[in-house]
């Protein structure tokens, strides 16, 4: 038998067979490309979307905390209160003698920073120096500005639990007033009159009127039921 020869139609045949091939292989790309754009390019910008999203909301989420833990830095000290405690030891430093820590012969820084701890007034001064009431919880003036009027609060006592009367301010007053007791304060209140109203109420009475007289106040207070029978001096 004779051996046939590739004639022209083979080759014809295998050259439709290469464009047919490149056509497909050209949708194959396309299809390809498609499921690319479709199913992964267009998740990664999903996921830029929802990352930008979370990005957002987290800082704006910080932005919240912090403004709310500045609030409850700046409102702290509205919602706090000072209260005293008892018992304990309190060590202070000073600069000068200590001749006395009776307040009415005070002369020295030292002493005065001594009756200060031992002894309360109506009036004292905070860290910044403002005057702010101390036993006391209101102070009022007549229209004539002469006489002024202090109320003490319920819950001042002694270190014995008796009740810090107004009957205490009239004796400490009376004391520095008088001679015997040879006081440096006598000179600022030999013309002040006091009187208790009450067990919680007390008067004074200036000769003329004096805007600066709460600053008078500052003077210690002491025990009348521990002291009145002591003589002066």
């Amino acid at each position: 038998m004779e051996e046939k020869k590739p004639g022209w139609n083979q080759f014809k045949r295998i050259k439709l067979d290469r464009k047919r091939l490149a056509r497909r292989m050209q949708k194959a790309e396309g299809a390809t490309q498609r499921h690319a754009h479709r199913f992964i390019l267009r998740r990664i910008d999903n996921i830029r979307l929802v990352a930008r999203q979370v990005t957002t909301w987290l800082v704006l989420l910080g932005i919240i905390i912090a403004a709310l833990g500045v609030q409850i830095l700046v409102s702290k000290p509205q919602f706090m209160a000072t209260a005293r405690t008892e018992g304990g030891t309190f060590v202070e430093g000073t600069i000068g003698q200590i001749d006395t820590m009776n307040p009415l012969y005070s002369t020295t820084p030292s002493e005065a920073s001594v009756s200060r701890l031992l002894f309360s007034s109506l009036y004292n001064y905070d860290e910044t120096g403002h005057l702010r009431q101390d036993i006391i919880k209101s102070l009022s003036v007549d229209a004539s500005g002469r006489v002024y009027t202090a109320t003490i609060r319920d819950d001042v006592a002694w270190h014995d639990k008796t009740p810090l009367l107004a009957s205490d301010i009239v004796y400490t007053v009376n004391l520095i007033k008088n001679p015997s007791a040879r006081s440096p304060l006598r000179i600022n209140w030999l013309d002040v009159t006091v009187a208790a109203v009450n067990n919680t109420t007390v008067q004074f009475t200036l000769p003329a009127t004096y805007a600066a007289f709460p600053h008078a106040l500052t003077f210690p207070i002491l025990p009348e039921h521990i002291l009145k029978t002591v003589a002066p001096g």
